[in-house]
């Protein structure tokens, strides 16, 4: 059996064609057309041109501002090329997770699309920001640009300022939409995973159940729980088996996500705290820390979700009446307990893991950090 991404989660679908990630969302091995792929390489030199010019732009302003302005839009572009790169270079290993079914997807897209929104458009908005300075004068520092960049020395005229500008906002933008169509690709591949622990662990529960307690009944019953229990069996060494490959394919990218989320939301707490007026760059800051919250949160639930529902497969069936089955099938229920043992930790190691302590452990880290940097200026 294979499932079909395009028909369980259409924002996944959406934001990976627009972004320009073409991660894979079908199992039917089809290649990409000739458009997907010049739009896909068109949205990476975009952002690459953008990039180089940000960083070059570090370099040309005062380190004050730098720390201030960059830092942030920085630690996005790391992020962004980490994970993206490396889920290439795992993408073919996503074929047995193609074969799981979802269930439960569906009310996870309202706060996706609401994230996908606010982290958009706060963006775009800051960067188009600096257009409204173009006819106020003649030359232009980096320092007017709202997030520097650099493509030229200074002074800098009118046509390169506007052009640079044009070009920060579709480079961000992309940047942005390529971050955000990496998070709801993972959060789409934990979902898949979790729903099959779901499922089994309902299906376990209902094997047990008898309508009739005749000892004739009972002798066919046990039949058929034996043989649901094999094909339980057998479909739960298939979701390990997924597991592990989850695991080997998002344990670098939570890394990368924690990490990269502590020094987020330490430049993030370090601007508001130099931005203390609540002016249009206070209000999109703000806009995009709750959707940046909300990202985090979403993710450290539901991996957090997943570590649990694998130790408790055994749950509703332990409460059934398993006990007054034959020996083999008492067997194959202990190989269940004995499986209701393992858990899904998809981070190589708990200190940079992501779960709901793992959350606030982030945001004291960031806060931490954040009042060094104010101590340190």
């Amino acid at each position: 059996m294979s499932i079909n991404f395009q028909n369980t989660n259409r924002l996944n679908v959406l934001t990976n064609f627009l972004s320009g990630n073409v991660l894979p969302v079908t199992s039917d091995g089809s290649e990409l057309s000739l458009f997907s792929k010049l739009y896909a390489i068109s949205t990476w030199i975009i952002v690459l041109i953008y990039a180089s010019g940000c960083v070059i732009a570090i370099f040309r302003v005062s380190k004050e501002y730098a720390l201030r302005e960059c830092t942030v839009n920085l630690i996005i572009v790391v992020e962004v090329f980490l994970n993206i790169f490396h889920m290439y270079h795992q993408r073919n290993r996503n074929d047995l997770l193609k074969t799981t079914v979802v269930s439960y997807i569906g009310p996870v897209e309202k706060m996706l699309k609401f994230y996908t929104i606010t982290e958009l458009c706060t963006v775009v908005f800051w960067v188009s920001t600096s257009l409204m300075t173009i006819f106020q004068k003649e030359q232009f520092v980096h320092e007017d640009y709202a997030l520097p960049i650099s493509f030229s020395e200074e002074p800098i005229s009118r046509n390169v300022y506007i052009v640079s500008v044009v070009i920060e906002i579709f480079g961000s933008g992309y940047l942005i939409f390529k971050k955000v169509s990496a998070d709801i690709y993972t959060l789409h591949l934990i979902l898949l995973l979790t729903s099959q622990y779901k499922y089994m662990k309902m299906k376990f529960g209902m094997i047990f159940q008898r309508e009739d307690n005749s000892s004739e009944s009972r002798y066919q019953s046990d039949r058929i729980i034996e043989k649901e229990l094999h094909s339980l069996l057998r479909h739960h060494s298939i979701v390990v088996r997924s597991t592990v490959i989850l695991k080997e394919i998002l344990s670098f990218n939570i890394c990368v996500v924690h990490l990269d989320s502590v020094l987020r939301f330490c430049f993030l707490s370090f601007m508001f705290a130099m931005n203390m007026t609540l002016n249009v760059e206070g209000c999109i800051l703000i806009s995009y820390a709750i959707a940046a919250i909300l990202q985090l949160y979403l993710i450290c639930f539901y991996v957090q979700e997943l570590f649990e529902i694998g130790s408790i497969l055994a749950e509703d069936a332990f409460h059934e009446e398993w006990y007054f089955c034959e020996l083999s099938v008492k067997k194959n229920f202990k190989i269940m307990i004995h499986a209701n043992n393992l858990k899904c930790q998809l981070a190589p190691c708990q200190s940079v893991n992501l779960s709901l302590p793992s959350f606030m452990q982030i945001i004291n880290q960031a806060y931490s950090m954040c009042l060094l940097f104010l101590k340190m200026k």
